[in-house]
């Protein structure tokens, strides 16, 4: 049975459902390898460089962004972090954060990833998934460490339009 994790008095509900489902597709588009270990505690952070209130603030659409769009004139992209363009407004920011707080006490369950739990050289550690208020957005932090000083670690935007999933990648940290 599926878990409401978020409930807002007037906002849609984030489940369990959405969660897996949006992790499983960038496992399955990444080809994460199964083979690898799970940390079973989610990551901290959606973001590795910085915390996530400030990354994601990092993202909001300012006022001259959104006039520029509107009014049919071509607009440069502003990136943040080599990847990621600012693509979000100071309500999904809030309603993103708000999540941290409910989803605290979240842990992944490996019977829905397949993970080798027994490998303990190799593994992933993932944040939870953080999604806009109309579930058309989610940003998480995706890791693949190994003993000693090495990984990587990258942040993925993944946006539902239609059904259809598509991902951005913002920047990739290498130990």
């Amino acid at each position: 049975m599926d878990r409401d994790l978020i409930t807002h008095k007037t906002d849609r509900q984030i489940t369990e459902a959405e969660i897996y489902s949006t992790l499983e597709y960038i496992i399955t588009e990444q080809k994460l390898n199964k083979d690898y270990g799970l940390k079973i505690i989610p990551a901290k952070r959606c973001d590795s460089g910085k915390e996530d209130k400030e990354f994601l603030s990092g993202l909001i659409i300012t006022t001259d962004q959104k006039d520029s769009l509107a009014d049919d004139s071509i607009a440069i992209p502003l990136v943040h972090d080599l990847g990621l363009q600012k693509c979000l407004t100071k309500e999904e920011v809030d309603f993103m954060l708000s999540q941290k707080k409910i989803n605290k006490e979240f842990k992944w369950n490996n019977s829905k990833l397949g993970f080798n739990l027994d490998n303990h050289d190799n593994w992933y550690e993932f944040s939870v998934p953080l999604f806009n208020k109309d579930k058309s957005k989610a940003i998480f932090l995706v890791s693949k460490l190994c003993k000693g000083l090495c990984g990587t670690e990258q942040t993925f935007l993944v946006e539902i339009n239609g059904g259809v999933r598509t991902f951005k990648t913002g920047y990739h940290y290498i130990h």
